[in-house]
């Protein structure tokens, strides 16, 4: 079935139909990914034949993306409409729309990409979960009518920005930025940390949070580009580092 420009691949959750809402049904398989020039009906078809090449979309699509080893996945545009679940390596390597997003294992984006919900990152003391832009945009919005639209370093997470840009646009929801238990926040000079909502950034007060700057010509100590609030001032389990 089609419902405007979105493949729903056949088993996958649709959405509640309305009077005003017209689905196509499709005679024989619409193709929504290809590795190589071999197309696939379904993205998890296309990942399953993948064996280290990169996956394309050539259709939005309606389902979920578990990635549980090493994904090379060029967007080309397109959307996919269904949380993605990182447990091993995921590589965006073409521009596109993703929605709800748990990474435990690493991501690394090196193309503009839009997230329509919520990202959720969570490590562990041994391994942090990461993610890591390079040359990139990723914006973060709500997902349609919801009012989640959270980004969570939710403990042992690292987010990393190389020449990058990493937008919180949820100014229509009172969801925070929120940074919680032994993490870390990596920027260099070309890059912007942007958060716009309601409640801007939440420091957790359990564990240690370290931001590591690569600015040239800033000194040890110079904290005049950085201000980290903390509800009443700065938070004590904060410390800033200079590469």
């Amino acid at each position: 079935w089609q419902y405007g420009e979105t493949v729903y691949p056949v088993g996958s959750e649709m959405p509640a139909a309305t009077s005003d809402m017209t689905f196509t049904a499709q005679y024989g398989e619409k193709m929504v990914a290809k590795v190589g020039e071999t197309e696939y009906a379904t993205l998890e078809a296309a990942v399953n034949e993948a064996n280290g090449q990169t996956v394309t979309l050539i259709n939005n699509t309606a389902e979920d993306l578990p990635v549980n080893g090493t994904l090379n996945l060029d967007l080309n545009g397109k959307k996919v409409s269904g949380a993605t679940y990182v447990n091993g390596t995921l590589n965006i390597v073409g521009s596109g729309e993703l929605d709800t997003m748990y990474i435990y294992g690493k991501v690394n984006v090196s193309a503009n990409v839009v997230l329509n919900g919520e990202l959720f990152v969570q490590g562990t003391e041994s391994a942090k979960a990461e993610l890591n832009l390079t040359n990139a945009t990723v914006t973060l919005k709500k997902l349609g009518n919801e009012t989640v639209g959270e980004a969570e370093l939710a403990g042992y997470a690292v987010l990393k920005l190389q020449n990058s840009t990493f937008h919180v646009d949820n100014k229509e929801t009172t969801k925070y930025f929120c940074v919680g238990s032994y993490c870390d926040l990596y920027f260099d000079a070309g890059s912007k940390l942007i958060v716009d909502t309601q409640r801007s950034m939440k420091f957790a007060t359990d564990g240690s949070l370290s931001i590591y700057v690569d600015i040239d010509g800033m000194a040890a100590g110079d904290t005049s580009l950085i201000y980290v609030a903390y509800e009443n001032g700065f938070h004590q389990d904060v410390s800033i580092a200079y590469l």
